[in-house]
């Protein structure tokens, strides 16, 4: 049989377990460029169409698949910059596929348009359910992201960055990928079961003391 007293137990065991696996839910996410870590940074190998890269790491971190519309280039090794290499709007979509799909949550990147236009950022999760949104950027556009809502128990499986503006990318830049670990901050609603489970044991006690 339920009674009152049990109320403060339940609601720090919600706060603990937290809510039960959703789907879809991915929303647009910037994070400040101060936040962004090594062990976010995607990095890549100078060269042409390139396949993969690393990230966190520029030989051994986890890999990051890349497929293009188009013929791309990296003119230096380091911190991810992929350039169209023909120009005239041949370079419309880049596709990074994580080989771990339960690893990163959040991914980000600024770029270049050949003149300015919208932006789409579409994820896929874990799930293999696809969550998209549409910026409007400048030519030279600051960094857009998506990250998936904490304790929704989804992860990126693919990330696709698409423009329809007349003449496509002229890069990307900049790119990064978070895990779990690097957003530590509970949730609002957490913190307020949690603080609901606080206040129902003190209540509890001092009933607990009125009667004696």
């Amino acid at each position: 049989m339920f009674k009152l007293r049990m109320i403060p137990f339940l609601t720090v065991a919600l706060a603990v377990l937290g809510p039960a696996t959703v789907r879809g839910e991915f929303e647009p996410y910037t994070p400040p460029e101060s936040s962004i870590t090594k062990s976010m940074k995607l990095f890549l190998e100078k060269g042409d169409n390139p396949s993969s890269g690393f990230v966190g790491d520029q030989s051994s971190g986890p890999i990051v698949n890349i497929a293009a519309n188009a013929d791309t280039h990296v003119t230096a090794s380091g911190w991810a910059v992929i350039q169209n290499v023909q120009g005239g709007g041949t370079l419309t979509s880049i596709t990074f596929t994580p080989q771990d799909s339960n690893l990163f949550v959040d991914f980000s990147t600024r770029g270049q348009l050949e003149a300015a236009g919208d932006v789409t950022i579409t994820v896929v999760d874990n799930f293999s359910q696809s969550f998209s949104f549409t910026e409007k950027k400048n030519a030279d556009w600051d960094r857009i992201g998506v990250i998936a809502k904490l304790g929704s128990g989804e992860f990126i499986q693919s990330v696709t960055v698409s423009t329809t503006a007349a003449g496509g990318f002229n890069e990307l830049k900049q790119i990064a990928f978070s895990q779990l670990s690097d957003h530590v901050v509970p949730e609002p609603s957490s913190m307020a079961i949690a603080g609901l489970g606080v206040l129902g044991f003190v209540g509890y006690g001092l009933r607990r003391r009125v009667k004696k």
